[in-house]
Order: structure tokens, then sequence, then C-alpha cells
């Protein structure tokens, strides 16, 4: 099974916004890949939400899938959402809540 680069760029986060990193309505299953490297740790530290959000039925709303939070320094660099199959679309967002707006090099794969 062959593995498809649907979308990939740099984000740098404004506090407090969510960006819509990309959005596709492909018939197809998605991952997104975020590096957390820039992320710091201290009295205030960095916290950034992934989510992927999918519709289950064509004319439906997009509901969340897939959200995690990450906070401060991170061991592991490299974030990687669960796979989410999607019929109709699906998008992928990153918001920072707090700290200094990092910038998040990430990818978007299709498999």
């Amino acid at each position: 099974m062959a593995v498809t680069s649907e979308a990939t760029a740099t984000q740098t986060a404004v506090i407090g916004t969510e960006h819509v990193l990309h959005t596709s309505t492909l018939p197809r299953t998605f991952v997104l890949l975020v590096d957390t490297t820039l992320m710091v740790g201290g009295v205030t530290p960095d916290i950034a939400v992934l989510r992927v959000k999918a519709k289950v039925l064509t004319a439906g709303a997009e509901v969340l899938a897939y959200e995690q939070s990450f906070v401060g320094l991170q061991g592991g660099k490299l974030k990687v959402s669960i796979p989410v199959p999607s019929l109709f679309s699906v998008s992928f967002t990153l918001t920072q809540t707090q700290g200094t707006g990092r910038a998040f090099p990430w990818v978007v794969v299709s498999v």
C-alpha cells in the first residue's frame, strides 16, 4: 500500500487561533504528522492541540475524530495522529493555546 503526501507546510501558530492545516474531500485514510521540536516548558509552557475532524454523511457536518494536547518540552518530537478514514470530508487543525507562537512543520499523508 503506497503512502502519499497530500499536503505539507509549516504553520506558525497565533496563540488561541485554530489553524486549518489541510482539508480534503477525497475518499482515503489520512494521518497527520506534526514536528513539535520547538515547543518549550517553563513557567508558561507551550500548549499545542492537534485535531482531525471528518464527515460521517455527505450532507453532514464535520465532527471530531481525534484530538490530542501536548504541553511543554516534548521528548518525542514527532506527533502522529491515528489513521482517520474519510469518504466525504476531513480537516486537520493545530491550535496553540499558551506560550510563544511556534513554527510547526507538518504533513498530511494518505494510505
